[in-house]
Protein backbone atom coordinates (compact mmCIF):
# COMPACT_ATOMS: atom_id res chain seq x y z
CA UNK A 1 0.00 0.00 0.00
CA UNK A 2 1.17 3.61 -0.63
CA UNK A 3 1.34 5.65 2.71
CA UNK A 4 0.76 9.42 2.77
CA UNK A 5 0.87 11.35 6.08
CA UNK A 6 0.61 14.83 6.30
CA UNK A 7 1.68 16.80 9.57
CA UNK A 8 -0.71 19.58 10.36
CA UNK A 9 -3.53 18.70 8.05
CA UNK A 10 -5.59 21.50 9.77
CA UNK A 11 -9.24 20.82 7.97
CA UNK A 12 -7.59 17.78 5.76
CA UNK A 13 -8.47 19.41 2.42
CA UNK A 14 -4.65 18.76 0.72
CA UNK A 15 -5.29 15.44 1.53
CA UNK A 16 -8.90 15.33 0.36
CA UNK A 17 -7.99 17.00 -2.77
CA UNK A 18 -4.81 14.55 -3.46
CA UNK A 19 -7.14 11.37 -2.69
CA UNK A 20 -9.65 13.11 -5.04
CA UNK A 21 -7.06 13.35 -8.03
CA UNK A 22 -6.48 11.78 -11.08
CA UNK A 23 -3.00 10.58 -10.24
CA UNK A 24 -3.78 8.97 -6.95
CA UNK A 25 -6.48 7.31 -8.72
CA UNK A 26 -3.98 5.67 -10.94
CA UNK A 27 -2.22 5.42 -8.44
CA UNK A 28 -4.51 3.34 -5.98
CA UNK A 29 -5.29 0.98 -9.01
CA UNK A 30 -1.23 0.10 -8.91
CA UNK A 31 -0.84 -0.64 -5.21
CA UNK A 32 -4.30 -1.70 -5.20
CA UNK A 33 -4.76 0.61 -1.46
CA UNK A 34 -3.53 4.13 -0.20
CA UNK A 35 -3.73 5.24 3.57
CA UNK A 36 -3.95 8.50 4.45
CA UNK A 37 -3.36 9.73 7.95
CA UNK A 38 -3.04 12.94 9.19
CA UNK A 39 -1.75 14.45 12.42
CA UNK A 40 -3.69 17.55 13.78
CA UNK A 41 -3.80 18.22 17.37
CA UNK A 42 -6.03 21.37 17.42
CA UNK A 43 -9.23 20.37 19.20
CA UNK A 44 -11.37 22.57 16.60
CA UNK A 45 -9.70 21.11 13.69
CA UNK A 46 -9.30 17.27 13.83
CA UNK A 47 -13.20 16.98 13.69
CA UNK A 48 -13.68 18.86 10.39
CA UNK A 49 -10.95 16.68 9.39
CA UNK A 50 -12.25 13.35 10.24
CA UNK A 51 -15.42 14.56 8.83
CA UNK A 52 -13.88 15.36 5.37
CA UNK A 53 -11.54 12.51 5.31
CA UNK A 54 -14.29 10.10 6.54
CA UNK A 55 -16.29 11.26 3.41
CA UNK A 56 -13.91 10.56 0.87
CA UNK A 57 -12.70 7.62 2.08
CA UNK A 58 -16.52 6.43 1.82
CA UNK A 59 -16.36 7.87 -2.04
CA UNK A 60 -13.14 5.57 -2.78
CA UNK A 61 -14.89 2.21 -2.93
CA UNK A 62 -12.49 0.44 -0.81
CA UNK A 63 -8.92 1.86 -2.01
CA UNK A 64 -8.42 4.11 0.41
CA UNK A 65 -8.34 4.49 4.05
CA UNK A 66 -7.88 7.51 5.53
CA UNK A 67 -7.26 8.61 9.42
CA UNK A 68 -6.84 11.22 11.88
CA UNK A 69 -4.37 11.10 14.80
CA UNK A 70 -5.42 13.91 17.21
CA UNK A 71 -1.56 14.47 18.19
CA UNK A 72 1.62 17.03 16.78
CA UNK A 73 3.79 14.16 14.38
CA UNK A 74 6.33 12.87 16.17
CA UNK A 75 6.75 9.27 13.89
CA UNK A 76 5.58 7.27 16.92
CA UNK A 77 3.62 4.40 15.57
CA UNK A 78 4.66 4.41 12.07
CA UNK A 79 6.90 1.27 10.84
CA UNK A 80 10.08 2.32 9.73
CA UNK A 81 10.13 2.84 5.64
CA UNK A 82 6.35 2.66 5.87
CA UNK A 83 5.68 6.17 4.87
CA UNK A 84 5.58 7.39 0.91
CA UNK A 85 5.08 11.13 1.23
CA UNK A 86 5.09 13.23 4.29
CA UNK A 87 3.89 17.12 3.79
Amino acid sequence: PLHIVEAGCAGGHFLAVLAKSHLLNETARAVTSVSLSCFEADPKMAPAAQKLLGQVQSMSKGWLQARVVRSLFTGVGLQPASVDLVS
